[in-house]
């Protein structure tokens, strides 16, 4: 056990390296290709930047931490206001489908979203949208209003238990991670707007490593922590069943305590309550899924339910490296030539495990890419598979510099998340490499489970960069038990007087080659469509009911819109039964100013027009010009659209056109600005690299 003990940490010093190189190294993303070299030189100057305010905060007392912590949190609070009142777009996929269906069964209709019916995992998220949907229904206030006050509440529950964890055993090491926080630019986008279940997951692994470590010290597991684990892991399993992770590795620690029961004493027994807490919780959610099941009429057994073996199937696929395809979701959906949509995937795994069989060098390559992609994106934190529709996002309110520039910002922000991922996973590796041998500690936990969670989805599932995102807080917690190792005066780096000489030469030369790369082969990549408004989809467009209005002879229909920037193309639905016309108007200080018009013809569903729009108040006029009533489609049910201005109706209900306001030029992710702004921090960079050197002398 000795052997498996050094073993395993050796091991996963390897898996933390392996996850430092691809993620830093590797270019594509979610949000196209970033410049490699600039990710390091970023995590270079943070590095710097980072280990100047650790140490200062490692000389400030108690009082003088808790007034810094006070003022992030106050920040951070902030911001995450801001994001969620200022920046709003359309989302898609699972959190789409969970929205539309609960409202569907808010208004009596338990008819159910195909989608939903291939994955029941999404069950419990839809009750707790209804829920969300009956409590503001209670308060009187917009849906939106409780989903991100409870997005709000679990981000900042991540933090304020992570804080006040490293609190008890290093105050200054709490004031430091509180920075982090304030600066992590993954907390104020995916987990805010999109909300899903991945906020869950992050909150219930985080919790689980605190009771460890609690566990691990009073080696004692009472009747009160054996229930609260049970509902807690009910809750996280129901948000993401892949959390059962943990498990493994609670019981890889459970053996090491037990072989070496006379350093540990007792620990191993509390470890395996845990273990039993945490089944129990299982058995749990299990029969909540049920008994939600039930009650909402959702057959659990239905026929188009995929089957577990649908994932293993997915992984397979060396085309995509192993992540979800529509052409797998259609082929365990509709199983032609299959009795059953498990035959089907049997029959598809092993067709995929005999190519495999006559080509094997492609099963270390499916694997490698299967794991570069789950480290692919540093800290998701941009442009993920919900929030963009046809490679651009869909805004419904926005500021116009960051509608306008949405390529550049992302790469930005991307970059900007891969260097302080980076300098995360560096601490984790400069820890496992300086250590002979770890004990059992909340360290050894987050980091089992991390690898655990990667190690899963790499050998038998399939992927996603999302996936590897629920482990973020065990990422930050393992990394800031670590950063004395890389961040404290008697640490690293401390260069040699001839790796001096080289280190003030690299520093600019890399900077020349990486704004070269970004001024000749990046451009190269496809560029940024931008969509500046957009409403293009609601629960009455997605093929189950089609809303409607009835315009009378010469009656007109009109709803206002805003753009924050310049626009000059517009999609607009109308599914009309007979001709009508579409003007386009402009408020200005005298009223009401005609920008363009275009027919509907009944024969084209989307009528396009194009026409220079500047940033400002507008509205979109239908017009029967008939003389008899004309029908057209129009969104009619609003309870979860996420728009500002919406149409009035007759009769006290509320109703949308469905459109998409565009640039018709696309943009490129690398404009010069960017440019210029990367040649700004490079520049920085070469002073504070000269100040360290110097001081360092």
């Amino acid at each position: 056990m000795d052997f498996l003990n050094k073993s395993m940490y050796r091991i996963l010093l390897g898996l933390f390296i392996a996850a430092l190189a691809l993620m830093a190294i590797q270019p594509y993303t979610d949000v196209g290709f970033l410049e490699p070299i600039s990710v390091l030189l970023l995590a270079a100057l943070l590095f710097f930047l980072l280990r100047f305010a650790y140490q200062k905060f490692h000389k400030m007392n108690k009082k003088g931490l808790k007034i810094f912590i006070f003022a992030f949190f106050t920040v951070f609070l902030l911001f995450q206001i801001i994001s969620v009142t200022q920046i709003h777009m359309m989302v898609f996929g699972d959190p789409w489908h969970i929205q539309a269906q609960a409202t569907r069964i808010m208004q009596g209709d338990m008819v159910w979203d195909v989608w939903i019916r291939q994955y029941p995992n999404l069950l419990p998220l839809v009750a707790l949208n209804v829920g969300f949907m009956k409590l503001a229904q209670l308060f009187h206030v917009s849906y939106y209003v409780i989903f991100y006050a409870f997005n709000i509440f679990i981000n900042t529950s991540i933090w304020v238990l992570m804080i006040r964890f490293l609190w008890k055993k290093r105050a200054a090491l709490a004031a430091f991670i509180a920075l982090i926080m304030v600066i992590l630019p993954m907390n104020y986008d995916f987990l805010l707007r999109v909300g899903y279940s991945d906020g869950f997951a992050i909150l219930v692994l985080l919790i689980i490593a605190l009771k460890f470590d609690k566990l691990q010290k009073t080696e004692t597991f009472g009747v009160w922590q054996f229930i609260s684990t049970a509902f807690l892991f009910a809750v996280g399993y129901l948000a993401r069943p892949n959390i059962i992770i943990v498990l493994v590795a609670l019981a890889i620690l459970g053996l090491v305590a037990f072989s070496q029961r006379q350093k540990y004493k007792k620990l191993w027994l509390s470890i395996t309550k845990l273990l039993l807490a945490s089944l129990v919780g299982i058995i749990l959610a299990m029969g909540v899924t049920r008994g939600l099941a039930s009650v909402m009429q959702y057959d659990l057994k239905g026929p188009d339910v995929f089957p577990t073996i649908n994932w293993i199937y997915e992984a397979l696929n060396t085309d995509s490296m192993g992540t979800w395809t529509p052409a797998d979701r259609d082929y365990t959906l509709n199983h032609f030539g299959f009795e059953t949509a498990k035959d089907a995937n049997i029959a598809g795994i092993k067709e995929r495990l005999a190519y495999l069989g006559q080509k094997p060098w492609m099963i270390p390559v499916l694997l490698l890419g299967k794991f570069g992609q789950l480290w692919s994106c540093g800290t998701f934190a941009t442009a993920t598979d919900y929030q963009l529709f046809s490679g651009h996002y869909n805004w419904t309110r926005g500021p116009g510099w960051l509608i306008d520039n949405i390529g550049a910002v992302n790469i930005f922000i991307s970059t900007y998340a891969k260097a302080l991922m980076s300098i995360f996973l560096l601490a984790i590796v400069y820890r496992l490499w300086k250590s002979k041998e770890e004990e059992i500690s909340v360290f050894s936990l987050s980091i089992l489970t991390t690898m655990g969670i990667t190690l899963f989805h790499t050998l038998l599932w399939e992927v996603k960069p999302r996936y590897q995102f629920m482990t973020i807080a065990l990422i930050i917690l393992a990394a800031a038990l670590s950063f004395d190792k890389i961040f404290s005066e008697k640490a690293l780096f401390k260069p040699e007087k001839g790796k001096k000489k080289l280190l003030k030469i690299a520093y600019p030369v890399l900077s020349l080659l990486s704004l070269g790369l970004m001024l000749t082969l990046m451009q190269v990549q496809p560029k940024q469509k931008i969509t500046v408004n957009a409403q293009q989809h609601s629960l009455n467009h997605f093929g189950y009911s089609k809303g409607s209005i009835e315009l009378g002879a010469g009656e007109s229909i009109s709803q206002p819109f805003e753009l924050a920037t310049f626009a000059n193309h517009i999609d607009f639905k109308s599914y009309a039964t007979m001709e009508m016309k579409l003007i386009i108007e402009k408020k200005e200080a005298g009223g009401w100013k005609k920008v363009a018009e275009q027919a509907i013809l009944p024969e084209d569903a989307i009528t396009v027009l194009r026409a220079d729009m500047t940033a400002g108040q507008y509205r979109m006029q239908v017009q029967n010009i008939q003389k008899v009533p004309v029908t057209m489609s129009l969104m009619t049910n609003t309870e979860n659209l996420d728009y500002p201005y919406l149409i009035e109706l007759p009769n006290d209900k509320q109703a949308s056109f469905g459109f998409s306001i565009s640039q018709r030029q696309p943009k490129t992710k690398f404009p010069m600005g960017l440019i210029f702004g990367f040649a700004v921090i490079y520049l920085l960079g070469y002073f504070v690299v000269l100040a360290v050197v110097k001081d360092d002398e």
